[in-house]
């Protein structure tokens, strides 16, 4: 796993939950180094064992811990380059889902080392939507759920997210609904680059 994704976990812990809770994490999975390098591949047995053990000290389920990075990754005050990133896909949610195709090519862009999967998004009727994700590690999908549940607070969408697994073709698949595209006020957001 590139370092770029394991330093994403291990900011959302100390961020959220402090540095004790991530010292002990660290500690408890065998992490040598006091945390993870941005540039730096890492063996993916390491980064299994710092989330299970996340999970454990957070008492959460791996995938519970996933959904909330993914959360964290748009909504958290220090993320605002990776919400910007997201935002940048359109004005509403429905937008936002119908560029999802787009992002995987948007973030090489702002972050040359992410490697994100094909996503594809499909509205299959009025106001349900079907997110598909090319093969996928770490739980990715997950992550992306989190993100796109917290884009839906971000609009002032009322939407509801799931994980539907396709074994058969090699992919998960995320289904929305929107049940309100226009059901609270958006957080503030600018289409601007800030030098932050």
């Amino acid at each position: 796993m590139h370092g770029l994704t394991a330093r994403a976990l291990e900011s959302f812990v100390r961020n959220t939950y402090g540095e004790k809770t991530w010292a002990n994490i660290a500690w408890a999975s065998g992490l040598q180094e006091e945390g993870f390098e941005l540039m730096l591949a890492y063996p993916p047995e390491l980064t299994d064992r710092v989330l299970a053990e996340a999970a454990i000290h957070l008492a959460r389920t791996r995938e519970e811990v996933l959904e909330d990075l993914g959360t964290f990754l748009v909504s958290h005050p220090r993320m605002q380059p990776l919400r910007r990133l997201f935002r940048y896909g359109g004005a509403d949610f429905r937008g936002f889902l119908e560029s999802l195709g787009d992002l995987p090519e948007r973030a090489r862009l702002a972050l040359p080392h992410a490697v994100l999967p094909p996503l594809s998004a499909t509205e299959e009727e009025r106001g349900r939507w079907s997110v598909e994700c090319g093969h996928t590690t770490f739980g990715l999908v997950h992550v992306l759920l989190g993100a796109i549940r917290a884009m839906a607070d971000d609009y002032g969408a009322l939407a509801v997210a799931q994980i539907v697994p396709s074994p058969e073709a090699g992919s998960d698949r995320i289904e929305i609904e929107i049940l309100a595209g226009q059901f609270a006020e958006g957080r503030h957001f600018e289409l601007k680059l800030s030098a932050e």
